[in-house]
């Protein structure tokens, strides 16, 4: 019988949290791969990916981000290098080499 409450039976499953705001760890067929988010600045850089696609997104279906609004104030390029800016600053930090401890 599959219910909800029931972990054993989710493909990919490991039973085991992760150290970092309490993702699941999958195997490598899951969701998560056991090493997507390990470092801090990893996981900043992906907030900092994420916030950036989104906000470029945004604008074109007439919404924005309610903290990111202050940045229309000072043109239309300026916004859109910002936007970009947190785009590639995210991809940085995520991409960044780590190190092992």
């Amino acid at each position: 019988m599959i219910t909800a409450g029931n972990p054993k039976l989710i493909p990919g499953w490991t039973g085991k949290k992760s150290g970092v705001v309490g993702l699941w760890k999958m195997s490598a067929a899951g969701i998560f791969p056991q090493t997507t988010l390990h470092h801090p600045m990893r996981l900043f850089g992906t907030a900092l990916l994420v916030i950036g696609a989104v906000s470029l997104l945004l604008p074109f279906i007439g919404l924005n981000f309610l903290f990111l609004a202050w940045i229309n104030n000072w043109g239309t390029t300026v916004s859109w290098l910002i936007r970009f800016g947190l785009l590639i600053l995210g991809a940085i930090l995520y991409f960044m080499p780590q190190e092992k401890n």
